[in-house]
Order: C-alpha cells, then sequence, then structure tokens
C-alpha cells in the first residue's frame, strides 16, 4: 500500500498549512492505486477553524482512505489529546459544526480534539456514515444546546463525548453506530442525552459504555433500547442496556476527577474489572496503554502502568463489527 504521510499546521516545514488545503488535495480517486492508497494528514499543532472541514469529495474502501491524526515525529513528535492535561493537537471552532464526514467512508479520525461551542442543535462532529472509525477522540461541546457526534454507521472506540447540556453521541438513521469503551458526560445538567438512539437500532452495539448527567428527566440512554446488542455499561439514571450493566452510579465514585476532565478509574468502582473482553477488537486505552484482562469500562484501563509518552496503536484498516 503506498501510504501518504502529510503535515499539518504553521510550525515550519508543513506540508499544508490549514486542513482544509489538505482536504481539497486529497479529495481524489484514492481507490484507483498507485502511491497514494491511503493519505495520513498530520496535524503539527491545534488549529482554530471558522468554518466546518467537510472531508466529503475522495472515492475509499476498506483499504483506500483518509486518516486525520497526530505527527508522530515528522514535524514534532506527539501523543493522543489528553484531556486531564489538555495537550495534544486537533480542531477548534467558536461555532456550530468543527468536522463533516458525512458522504464519504471509511475516513479515520484518531487521537484527537474536536471543540466546537454551538448554540444550536448542532453536533462538533456531523458525519460517521458506514465503515468510518473514530479512535481515542475527545468531542467538547461547550455549546448550551449542541451536541458532541451526530452520524450513521462508524465505529468509536476509547472517546469521550463532553457536552454542558446537548446530546453527546446521537445516531441519526438506520446505518447503526457501534460505540466501544466510550463515556458520555454532562456537567450542564444535561437537556439531552448522553447515548440518543433512533427507532431503528436494531445493529447497534453498545458495550463498556458510561453516560452520566443527564437524569431521570432527560436519560443517559435514549431510544429504543430494545433493539441492538448492548452488555457491561453503566449510567447515572436507570437507563444503562444489556447484560452486566450498572445503574444508579455517581460520577465521583467512578472517575478521580469529572469536573477538570479526569476521567481515570477510581479504585473500587464497578467500572473496573466488569467489562467485556474487546481484545480481539482493540487493545489500547486512551492513553496508549495496553489494555489488561478483566477488561475495564470506559476509555481507561485501571491496572496498566500509565506509560509516558505511549501512542496510541492506530488501526490499519477498518475494523469488523463483532
Amino acid at each position: 500500500m503506498g501510504v501518504v504521510d502529510s503535515t499539518i499546521g504553521a510550525l515550519g516545514g508543513e506540508t499544508y498549512s490549514t486542513v482544509t488545503a489538505w482536504e481539497a488535495a486529497t479529495d481524489v480517486d484514492i481507490t484507483a492505486g498507485g502511491t497514494d492508497e491511503q493519505h495520513n494528514g498530520r496535524l503539527t499543532q491545534r488549529l482554530t477553524v471558522t468554518a466546518e472541514l467537510r472531508m466529503t469529495g475522495a472515492t475509499t474502501d476498506s483499504t483506500h482512505f483518509r486518516r486525520l491524526t497526530f505527527d508522530n515525529g515528522i514535524i514534532t513528535t506527539l501523543a493522543p489529546y489528553d484531556p486531564i492535561t489538555d495537550t495534544g493537537v486537533g480542531l477548534v471552532r467558536a461555532g456550530n459544526e468543527v468536522i463533516r464526514t458525512r458522504t464519504e467512508t471509511f475516513t479515520q479520525l484518531v487521537g484527537l480534539l474536536f471543540e466546537g461551542a454551538s448554540a444550536s442543535t448542532q453536533s462538533v462532529y456531523n458525519g460517521g456514515v458506514a465503515s468510518s472509525l473514530m479512535d481515542g477522540c475527545t468531542l467538547r461541546q461547550t455549546g448550551t444546546t449542541g451536541g458532541c457526534y451526530r452520524g450513521d454507521g462508524a465505529q468509536i472506540f476509547n472517546s469521550l463525548g463532553l457536552t454542558t447540556g446537548g446530546v453527546a453521541w446521537r445516531q441519526n438513521s438506520a446505518v447503526d453506530c457501534i460505540y466501544y469503551n466510550c463515556i458520555a458526560y454532562d456537567s450542564g445538567g444535561g437537556t439531552g442525552s448522553g447515548f440518543q438512539l433512533g427507532t431503528d437500532a436494531a445493529s447497534t452495539i453498545i458495550r463498556n459504555c458510561i453516560a452520566i448527567g443527564w437524569g431521570a428527566s432527560n436519560g443517559d440512554f435514549t431510544g429504543t433500547l430494545t433493539l441492538g446488542t448492548y452488555s457491561d455499561n453503566i449510567s447515572g439514571d436507570t437507563s444503562a442496556p444489556g447484560a452486566g450493566s450498572f445503574t444508579s452510579e455517581t460520577d465521583t465514585d467512578l472517575w478521580t476527577s469529572p469536573s477538570t476532565d479526569d476521567f481515570t478509574l477510581k479504585s473500587g468502582g464497578n467500572a473496573i474489572d466488569n467489562g467485556f473482553d474487546l481484545s480481539g477488537t482493540f487493545t489500547t486505552s486512551l492513553d496508549g496503554t495496553t489494555r489488561t484482562t478483566p477488561w475495564d469500562m470506559g476509555v481507561y484501563d485501571f491496572a496498566a502502568a500509565l506509560s509516558a509518552g505511549a501512542f496510541l496503536k492506530v488501526p490499519t484498516n477498518v475494523l469488523l463489527r463483532m
């Protein structure tokens, strides 16, 4: 496979100074073969965007796709975005949608921050069509009603949806999503919901996920929860679906300091050692450490030693549904 690594930023020496320039340059038929069968856009710094990044024009398949991620030593050596220290790279917009991938399949977003400040119902990430992948990302919505993710068909692992009143993870329609070891957390009294499913969620899978902050009046998990596959989840209300799930949990009993975005697991919490083993699909946690068995819920592994500078294991292909 011909892999093209391009750097994006303004530190000096990058291939492109903006993400829109990289996106436009790679709007090609990647399936045609040759030397550009995979395009990696590697951010060297956190970038402020004034309009949404639309990744919609390339022709892709399971082995020919575009990946937006962090630089791993071409210009600068970076790690995945760390919500605890607020270090790492990504895209920030003082407005509505930050990124949209609604018509491009197999797009991958790995180890990045996406932050928006919508005062409408718009989401930070609008997209995630069939077979796209998000791994180890933090979606933060600082507006009062906007959401983090709205889309169909994405596979989402080790990712955080943080809101101050909106919907963290919203599934649009019949092309169902897979959520593994994700967190939905609202710090603003939640007028939306954590995981919001439609009436046609027959193929949705939610495992090892935690949703807290929306309460009984709105719901941490909402929608048609009798469809799909659910297990080993946690909610602050009584809505966590599936066998092996825990309900009526409090954020401070589960996590070290959720008010400061520290979602590492607290000793003695029910998220530890009670998860579904997904080692056949992925093996790392948000901080790049290798997950241990028994499997934990949420984005971090409790038993794994924190490894300074550990890098997220970037998948080379879209992973199979379980």
